[in-house]
């Protein structure tokens, strides 16, 4: 159930960046005075939620979010009001980085708790 409901947050959240990426500016929603403080909450948001819905390969869902970034970024340019910024596309991938990190160090613990101790 747990991953079921990972996987539609990581579609949910996926869809949500997108379209607040891919419409005119004037359209954007503003939650913070800082857009790449936005960007970077989307994005770390993101990751974490790719990270719990997949249980192994961590590495493609490193590789999908990075190119996701890229690709939004990309897409941008194709949007009367908006331009692609390679830092923004920077910003992006980190933050989701991070968000993916954060999962695997939490796992990496919670298996380390989980293993019973050694006996001498």
């Amino acid at each position: 159930m747990m991953s079921r409901l990972a996987l539609f947050s990581t579609l949910l959240v996926g869809l949500a960046i997108a379209a607040a990426t891919l419409v005119p500016i004037g359209l954007r929603p503003h939650l913070a005075d800082s857009a790449d403080a936005e960007r970077a909450l989307a994005f770390f948001l993101l990751g974490i939620c790719a990270a719990v819905s997949v249980r192994t390969a961590l590495h493609w869902v490193l590789l999908t979010g990075i190119v996701y970034a890229g690709a939004l970024e990309w897409l941008q340019e194709f949007v009367p009001t908006r331009h692609a910024e390679l830092h923004d596309a920077g910003l992006k991938a980190v933050a989701f980085a991070a968000g993916v990190v954060l999962v695997w160090i939490g796992r990496r613990l919670s298996e380390r708790g989980a293993t019973p101790a050694r006996s001498q």
